[in-house]
């Protein structure tokens, strides 16, 4: 087992942050997760907020595409989710249109241009365009962010890894209920699933990109 840990490791930086083919994925930093005293509340999730921003505006301003995902996990829509969870059904939490549902107020909020994708399971692809969407951009990196790491964001990045898609998780971005869980992932997805960084690590691959474009 070792040697595959050493032989996997060899493969940590098996690509790099290219600026015209990444986006950023801002997965469920909602009200139901995010807000004091909600019923889901990570409260963690909120100490991420200002990297967060930081990543989000870098990649506003060298042009990376935004998607906004958002969990709606309203009836029929959620199906077991509802089932294994019923306190969804019956507060309706998370269901679309609620305040539940919408995007926390001190996370930056989308502006025109960004993209947006509502899904029903913790999978961002999962019944969605998200697909379609990236490859229609010219895509081929995902930049994942957001709560929570061990579900949606972990579920989102493996999914991304099966269809091909380049996954940089970040490490200071990402948020969940217990450190235990957020490091699980994190180990899980720098061995299998693609590589981890810090949201700096990510700005500045990202620069480096923009620099090596200009080169002469």
């Amino acid at each position: 087992m070792s040697e595959v840990r050493d032989t996997t490791r060899q493969g940590e930086a098996f690509f790099h942050l290219d600026l015209k083919a990444s986006a950023l994925l801002v997965i469920d930093m909602q009200n139901a997760f995010l807000e004091p005293g909600a019923m889901l509340e990570v409260s963690s999730g909120r100490d991420i907020i200002p990297n967060v921003a930081k990543v989000i505006a870098h990649c506003r301003y060298m042009k990376v595409p935004i998607i906004w995902i958002q969990l709606d996990s309203s009836a029929p829509y959620g199906g077991l989710l509802l089932d294994k969870y019923p306190l969804l059904r019956d507060k309706k939490v998370l269901y679309k249109g609620t305040h539940s549902f919408k995007l926390f107020e001190d996370v930056p909020q989308p502006r025109k241009g960004d993209f947006h994708i509502v899904k029903h399971k913790y999978d961002a692809f999962q019944g969605t365009d998200l697909n379609t969407l990236l490859r229609n951009v010219g895509v081929d990196t995902l930049i994942i962010t957001g709560v929570t790491t061990n579900c949606c964001c972990e579920s989102t990045a493996r999914s991304a890894f099966e269809h091909d898609y380049k996954v940089a998780f970040t490490s200071d971005a990402t948020a969940a209920f217990e450190e235990k869980l957020h490091e699980a992932t994190l180990g899980s997805i720098r061995e299998l699933f693609g590589r981890v960084l810090t949201v700096d690590d990510v700005i500045a691959e990202l620069k480096e990109d923009e620099f090596e474009q200009y080169e002469y």
